[in-house]
């Protein structure tokens, strides 16, 4: 197996910043394939694009995708692709970052450095953040990832599952609701 496989799976809308990271994927390494699964506004624009650029034995599309299928994709990823369009990673933490922690997999996030999503990557300990967005520093992401021992990249979903489970449990948020309540 010699093909690194890279998932999003959401919405793929104006949000998931997908629009704008189709373009670096000609500029990434080609052992590097891509899996959108989900739907939106999106899909038939990001369609066009990978027929257009010609990168149809590297960009895949599953949608609709039933959200049943959801554990089945997001694990037969090697990485998982959570970009974000410019200005939105300020707007909020995506609930896709802990969908992608519980996976037990590495997450690749193109988001500022100084957002709180970045910030919650950068603590779980379970994948690279690239802040410049550039296909240059893209393709460097990808290549940091790639060089990566099968063990650490193992280690880092693991670190996702973990922080996952003692930040985002239901019977902490419980917890944290009550508190606040009182």
């Amino acid at each position: 197996k010699d093909d690194t496989i890279c998932i999003y799976g959401g919405n793929i809308g104006t949000a998931s910043g997908l629009d704008e990271f189709i373009k670096f994927i000609p500029k990434i390494n080609s052992r590097v394939k891509f899996i959108f699964a989900g739907d939106g506004s999106l899909v038939p624009e990001l369609r066009r694009l990978v027929n257009e650029k010609k990168m149809n034995d590297r960009v895949f599309f599953i949608t609709p995708w039933p959200s049943e299928m959801t554990s089945s994709v997001l694990s037969a990823a090697d990485i998982l692709l959570l970009p974000t369009a410019e200005g939105q990673e300020f707007s909020s933490v995506p609930s896709k970052l802990i969908t992608y922690m519980l996976a037990s997999k590495p997450i690749m996030l193109i988001a500022d450095c100084e957002s709180e999503i970045a910030k919650e990557l950068k603590k779980a300990e379970c994948g690279l953040v690239i802040s410049t967005r550039s296909s240059e520093m893209v393709d460097y992401g990808f290549l940091e990832f790639l060089q990566k021992s099968d063990k650490m990249k193992e280690k880092m979903g693991l670190c996702g599952i973990q922080y996952a489970k003692n930040n985002y449990s239901y019977e902490l948020s419980v917890n944290k609701i009550y508190s606040l309540l009182k």
